[in-house]
């Protein structure tokens, strides 16, 4: 049984042919009906039909490259769809958006890994059980040359546009499928966005090939007018060796980057990538002759940019400003040392060696903080104003006085 389809194939595929070839093969020679083949993640590979079909999906895939969206909602809604498509079992489906064009349904794998999906229209012929037993066969054959051809990174690349992509209205959908797809990643995350210092956009794909370049679970890719870099790793020592490899392509390219903080859900992949932009901008201001801005050294600056510049001055406690008035006129660094003293975890003989000062006249410089600033030093509620306030001077210069 079978046996010419199964030469065809075999000889189609002994001979690499091209998937668009192969597609339009399936389609005139074993199933004489449209034929539609996505990957994993519902986007177009290939399509096939030598008449008009008159279907939303269809023409859909046909413009877009992928799947409507509410064609995806009330399918995955349909509980007996979704169990037999998990089942990785072809079936006959005649519901929902194929009511009026029913169609055959198929999961295309090799071993234990999902490549796509293959659908077969029934618009020249009514769609019978030998049918299904082609749609076996063809979807095992499409398993393995995907398995070949297909890149997986271009999957994730795919998958990450979608979460960038994602709003309210199908945040249910892509939670769903990142349980589906979560055994394919590693447990953290970081994500890099950059950007040419110049105008000069010309290296950006070959930037991108670089980073990928990397390893498997490195991707890159230009979104907007921007490179996202994703790192999926599994432990800070594997985190920074990665970034240290990234780190040293985008200095070499000149582009200036943003690094998000680490995260592990992946539904919030767009905050974190917004993070990493907002990180890139406000180290643009702060440090502009760095090329590499890590958020968290940006945070507080971060919360900062949310107020004007008169509420911001009403945040600084008074403290602060006799200190401040203090090493204007003295030279005197006491705000350098409330930051050291605090750094050091409030130990004077790890702060007097951070500020290359004797312990004697860090002693007696912390005395005169105290003197001046008109607080004890054990009151953290007030040092930790004194620091906020520091951050806030200097945003308001930067910001708002800078030329």
């Amino acid at each position: 049984m079978l046996e010419k389809e199964t030469k065809l194939l075999f000889d189609a595929i002994t001979n690499k042919m091209g998937i668009k070839e192969l597609t339009q093969l399936i389609q005139k020679e074993i199933f004489d009906n449209p034929v539609l083949i996505t990957n994993a993640y519902f986007k177009t590979i290939s399509m096939s039909s030598d008449v008009e079909v008159k279907e939303e999906v269809w023409e859909f895939n046909d413009k877009y490259q992928c799947c409507p969206k509410e064609a995806l909602a009330q399918f995955y809604h349909d509980y007996i769809s979704t169990k037999q498509y998990q089942d990785k079992e072809p079936f006959y489906y005649d519901t929902n958006h194929a009511k009026d064009i029913h169609r055959l349904l198929s999961t295309i794998s090799y071993g234990s890994e999902t490549y796509g999906y293959l659908t077969v229209y029934e618009v020249k012929h009514k769609l019978d059980e030998v049918d299904v037993e082609k749609t076996k066969l063809v979807s095992k054959a499409l398993g393995y040359v995907l398995s070949l051809n297909m890149n997986i990174e271009a999957n994730f690349e795919y998958f990450y546009r979608q979460l960038l992509e994602m709003t309210e209205d199908n945040r249910y959908e892509m939670e769903n499928e990142i349980q589906k797809i979560s055994p394919l990643f590693r447990p953290n995350f970081t994500v890099i966005v950059a950007r040419p210092n110049s105008q000069n956009n010309v290296y950006i794909s070959h930037v991108c090939d670089h980073i990928n370049a990397i390893q498997k679970n490195v991707n890159s890719f230009i979104y907007k007018n921007f490179t996202v870099i994703v790192i999926n790793y599994l432990d800070d020592e594997e985190r920074e060796g990665i970034l240290a490899k990234v780190v040293e392509i985008i200095n070499e390219a000149e582009f200036a980057a943003g690094i998000s903080m680490p995260f592990t859900d992946l539904i919030r992949f767009k905050e974190y990538v917004l993070q990493a932009n907002r990180g890139r901008k406000l180290g643009s201001v702060i440090d502009s002759g760095k090329n590499i801005y890590e958020f968290t050294h940006y945070m507080v600056y971060d919360a900062l940019s949310r107020y004007g510049k008169e509420e911001l001055k009403t945040f600084i406690c008074p403290e602060y400003k006799l200190l401040k008035k203090h090493d204007d006129e003295n030279n005197s660094e006491f705000i350098k040392t409330c930051f050291a003293y605090v750094l050091s975890g409030c130990n004077a003989g790890i702060c007097a060696q951070q500020l290359h000062v004797h312990r004697n006249t860090l002693f007696y410089r912390l005395k005169n903080i105290e003197k001046v600033g008109k607080f004890s030093l054990e009151d953290i509620n007030t040092l930790t104003l004194v620091l906020i306030s520091d951050y806030i001077h200097k945003w308001i210069q930067l910001k708002y006085e800078s030329n």
